[in-house]
């Protein structure tokens, strides 16, 4: 492995070419090796401003949040205080659904490994900025419906972090922000990131930007901060890649802090990285541990995850058997580009390990009935039409309730790989299509991490069908 003095040239010169290519108005890159940590610097924190990225500069690191949200779980379950797989309500007793049979299931593994089931995988509501917030947050679950019954499935879930925060809250006895930062900001000397809105104020922060249609430049969002009632989800957290590795560290030895000390059990810590959940087929990873998202890249283990928030996109990828790894923190529409584009020269470069790619349609697809694919597919704030149209199965997406109006319907093709996995937007995300019933018809489809539910179709509890143990098997075998 090529060390990341002899580089620093070549990545500097790499970071500053394609922010530009991809019109990233700022960004900060962290390599970890071993004790070693380099940060790299690229352009403006605020465009308005002509404020300018330094090492210091704190970025929002959106959901790369659920992995020190599921590190305050394990704290507890190491003190004996929660036990994973105990009802999430026995924590969180006020906690009210719209099946509440189904919310006595749920378990507090099941919130920290996307498996609960809670057809809220994007709620935003606003509940203020006090330290009330996610208590009003959870009363206002009361109506909300399954997309499918705790634990059958995998399916990215905000709303499910958002209610480990409040077991935190309520085991704690202290706010979720509080929580934070005494039991793993200060104990690790993390003393730049943070979730409060007021230590944002004191410090270089950067601020998202957007691309408005038929703008040719990103410019600052109107909006800089998500609501506080989600910040055990990653709506506020604001860190730096040097500080991201000290947590990182952390978990790659063992749970101890910088000065030695337990900050979280070892047993804890290795459990965290211990696959509990086989991911359907994405660009994410092979399974879910405990917060962490597990990859296999040319046979090297890898953990990770990724953020968004308003105009601010975060990565995070390492390799815990060698202890490198690479973390990226961007501020415009064009982080995901930059990071698909370096973090793969930087993984081949310095570690020789090629990042696994999404595939693309096959010059002959198989034949299929597209015909059972086609319907209505929903889940909270989205639905997804699918058609045949022209011998094609073509998706439709249009967003609906609060969202209504954030964006144009996007129409997209779709592929098959197999009766099971199509490749979607000529090669741009992977879908596939789950449970299906005595006719061939699948009833819920998986895109952009997220489970759909067909429309008009009965998902009582039922017997595994073999389409079920077929999905599975698909999902671990395209990854």
């Amino acid at each position: 492995m090529r060390t990341v003095v002899s580089r620093l040239t070549d990545i500097q010169a790499r970071l500053d070419a394609l922010a530009r290519q991809h019109k990233v108005v700022g960004a900060s890159l962290g390599v970890m090796s071993g004790d070693e940590t380099v940060v790299f610097v690229h352009g403006l924190a605020n465009k308005d401003t002509g404020l300018p990225v330094t090492e210091d500069t704190i970025f929002q690191i959106g959901s790369n949040t659920k992995v020190f949200t599921a590190s305050l779980i394990m704290q507890l379950v190491d003190e004996g205080k929660v036990d994973l797989d105990a009802p999430a309500r026995r924590y969180v007793p006020e906690l009210r659904l719209g099946d509440m049979r189904a919310a006595d299931r749920i378990t507090v593994r099941q919130l920290i490994t996307h498996t609960s089931g809670i057809d809220a995988a994007d709620y935003f509501e606003d509940f203020g900025l006090g330290d009330d917030a996610l208590e009003k947050f959870v009363a206002s679950l009361a109506t909300f419906d399954f997309v499918y019954p705790p634990g059958d499935m995998w399916s990215y879930n905000n709303t499910a972090f958002a209610l480990a925060g409040r077991v935190i809250e309520n085991v704690t006895g202290e706010p979720f922000r509080k929580a934070f930062h005494e039991r793993l900001l200060d104990k690790l000397g993390m003393k730049l990131t943070t979730v409060r809105i007021e230590d944002m104020l004191k410090r270089n922060a950067a601020v998202g930007h957007v691309q408005p249609p038929g703008a040719t430049e990103p410019v600052v969002t109107p909006r800089t901060i998500l609501p506080v009632a989600t910040a055990a989800a990653g709506s506020l957290t604001a860190s730096t890649p040097k500080e991201m590795f000290t947590f990182v560290r952390m978990h790659v030895n063992g749970g101890k802090g910088p000065d030695g000390k337990q900050v979280l059990s070892a047993a804890s810590a290795k459990a965290m990285q211990q696959p509990q959940a086989k991911l359907p087929a994405s660009s994410l990873g092979e399974a879910m541990g405990l917060g962490w998202i597990i990859g296999n890249w040319d046979g090297e283990r890898v953990l990770g995850h990724g953020g968004g928030t308003v105009g601010q996109y975060s990565f995070l990828q390492v390799l815990p058997d060698r202890k490198f790894g690479v973390v990226l923190l961007t501020n415009a529409p064009g982080g995901g580009l930059l990071w698909r584009d370096l973090g793969k020269w930087i993984f081949e470069e310095l570690a020789g390990v090629k990042m696994p790619e999404l595939p693309k349609p096959l010059e002959t697809p198989p034949k299929v009935d597209l015909s059972k694919y086609a319907g209505s597919y929903r889940r909270l704030h989205m639905d997804t039409e699918l058609k045949v149209k022209d011998g094609n199965l073509v998706g439709l997406v249009r967003y609906t309730g609060p969202l209504q109006g954030i964006g144009e319907p996007q129409e997209f093709a779709m592929s098959p790989l197999d009766g099971e996995i199509f490749v979607t937007g000529g090669g741009e995300g992977v879908a596939e299509f789950m449970d299906f019933d005595a006719g061939g018809r699948p009833r819920f489809v998986h895109m952009g991490g997220r489970v759909s539910r067909r429309a008009a179709v009965v998902t009582a509890k039922k017997k595994a069908s073999p389409a079920r143990k077929t999905r599975t098997r698909s999902a671990r075998s395209k990854l």
